[in-house]
Parts: structure tokens; C-alpha cells; sequence
């Protein structure tokens, strides 16, 4: 039996809301995230530094800083 599930998103920079639905037939284990957000978090050898969600205007920044924005 398929569940519609309503998940809602919030933009860890600007603080932008998103609500997506996601049809599922089990139980999920990972998050989801909007089309075109991206998941950053830190880490240390042993603990998470830090998790971040952004959303695909604050994204860029992060991917300018890391040398990986293409402009499409």
C-alpha cells in the first residue's frame, strides 16, 4: 500500500519553506530534499561538526566557495 507523504523543508541560510510530496511504498530511511537543494554537513574524524539544507539560490554560494558552479 503507497503513502503520499508531505515533507517540509526549510532553507538553513535564508530560511526559504518548501512543502514536497513523495509517494512511498516502504518506510524510508534517508531524508528528502527538494529538486535542486543540496545537503552540506561537516564533520570531524569522530563526530558532525554541522548539517546544513539550502536551497538551490543559497546553493551557488557554496558551490562558487568549493569551485563547482557552472553556470547553466
Amino acid at each position: 500500500m503507497a503513502e503520499v507523504r508531505v515533507i517540509e523543508s526549510t532553507c538553513d541560510r535564508c530560511h526559504r519553506q518548501v512543502h514536497h510530496q513523495f509517494t512511498t511504498k516502504l518506510p524510508r530511511a534517508t531524508f528528502d530534499l527538494p529538486k535542486g537543494w543540496l545537503h552540506v554537513q561537516g564533520n570531524t574524524r569522530t563526530s558532525l561538526v554541522f548539517g546544513m539544507d539550502l536551497c538551490e539560490d543559497c546553493k551557488v554560494i557554496v558551490m562558487e566557495a568549493a569551485g563547482r558552479f557552472t553556470e547553466a
